[in-house]
C-alpha cells in the first residue's frame, strides 16, 4: 500500500498546489476524467475553523487538480453543528474557489447501509453516488479517539444527527463504535486521502486544541494505511489509538508499517516531538442528556447561520 509523504510549510498557492498536484498524482493508479468527484473535508464546525477544520486552500488545490480533466466536483460534509455552507462562510471559501464551477452542499440525505454487528447507519447519497471520494482530513488530536486522521474524517458521511445517535447507541459497547468507523470506508467509492498536516491541532480536540507546525502533507488510496503512517510518525502505538487497536484486532490491510509502500520522505523525516495528545480519554458515549443537548446545539448553531 502506497502512502506519499511530504514536506510543505505553508498554504501559498505558489508552494501548496504543485505539492498536492504531485502527491495525488504519486497515488492514483489511472487518471480520473469526466466523473462525479466528492470533496470530503473536515468542517466540523463555525467554531475555531481556521484550527479545527481543513485549510481551504487544500480545497482548492484539489478542486484545481480535478477540474483540468473535466470531473464534475461537489464539495459536502455533515458538520458536527451547522451546514456546510456556514463552516465554509466562516472560511471564506468562497474567497478560496472564485467562480470555480463546483457544488457545496451540506450531507443530509442518506441510505442505510449494515454495521458490521447488526443495524444499519444511514451514508450520505453524494458519498454513495461518487465515482471517487477525496477525503482531506485535518489532522487533530481529539478527546474521545486520541488522534483525529484519514478513517475519522469519513464518519461525516455519517448524515446529521445520526452520528450523535451512533456515539448514543455504540459509545458504551465494547469495541462497536470504533467498528463502526472503521466499516464506511467499506461501503464507500474508491477514496482519495489528502490529509491537512501543515498547520496541526494538539493537546485536545477536535475543536479547542492548540496549533502545531508540522508542515506535512499526507496521501494514499486507503485510509486506514495513511493513518498508520501519521501514528507512526506521530511515535505512537496501538494501545493509545483505539482505532488503530481496533484495525489491529481485526487484520485490516494497511494496518503495519511493515505493509506500506513510501513514495517520498519516510515517517522518521518528521520530528514532532513537541505534538502533545491528551493523556486520557473522554467517554465515546453519549447519554440521553448529551444527546439531547447536542440536538439543541445543533438548533441553535442552524438559527445563527449566515445566508
Amino acid at each position: 500500500m502506497k502512502v506519499c509523504l511530504a514536506s510543505c510549510r505553508n498554504y501559498a498557492r505558489p508552494v501548496l498546489d504543485p505539492v498536492v498536484h504531485h502527491l495525488f498524482r504519486e497515488v492514483l493508479d489511472s487518471p480520473v476524467a469526466g466523473c462525479r468527484v466528492l470533496i470530503k473535508p473536515n468542517f466540523i464546525s463555525r467554531q475555531n475553523s481556521s484550527l479545527s477544520c481543513t485549510h481551504p486552500a487544500l480545497i482548492r488545490a484539489a478542486c484545481t487538480f480535478f477540474l483540468q480533466t473535466g470531473n464534475r466536483i461537489i464539495i459536502g460534509d455533515s458538520p458536527a453543528f451547522g451546514t456546510a455552507q456556514s463552516v465554509a462562510s466562516s472560511l471564506n471559501l468562497k474567497a478560496y474557489l472564485q467562480e470555480s464551477p463546483v457544488t457545496l452542499t451540506s450531507l443530509t440525505t442518506g441510505q442505510p447501509r449494515p454495521l458490521p454487528f447488526g443495524g444499519t447507519m444511514l451514508l450520505a447519497h453524494e458519498a454513495l453516488q461518487a465515482d471517487l471520494i477525496v477525503n482531506i482530513p485535518k489532522l487533530k488530536a481529539h478527546k474521545q479517539m486520541r488522534i483525529s486522521g484519514a478513517v475519522k474524517n469519513l464518519f461525516g458521511c455519517v448524515i446529521g444527527l445520526r452520528k450523535a445517535v451512533m456515539h448514543a447507541r455504540y459509545g458504551d459497547k465494547d469495541n462497536r463504535f470504533e467498528q463502526a468507523l472503521l466499516s464506511i470506508g467499506s461501503h464507500l467509492p474508491q477514496t482519495l486521502t489528502l490529509v491537512d498536516g501543515i498547520r496541526t491541532m494538539h493537546c485536545t480536540g477536535p475543536i479547542h486544541g492548540q496549533p502545531y507546525d508540522l508542515n506535512l502533507l499526507a496521501a494514499g488510496m486507503s485510509p486506514g494505511a495513511v493513518d498508520t503512517a501519521l501514528y507512526t510518525l506521530l511515535g505512537l502505538t496501538p494501545e493509545q489509538v483505539p482505532l488503530w487497536r481496533e484495525s489491529c484486532r481485526q487484520g485490516l490491510p494497511g494496518t503495519k508499517t511493515s505493509e506500506i509502500h513510501f513514495s517520498g520522505l519516510k515517517p522518521e523525516a518528521f520530528w514532532p516531538n513537541r505534538f502533545h495528545i491528551p493523556d486520557s480519554l473522554a467517554p465515546v458515549s453519549f447519554h440521553p442528556l448529551q444527546l439531547a443537548k447536542s440536538i439543541i446545539k445543533r438548533v441553535i448553531a442552524g438559527t445563527k447561520e449566515t445566508p
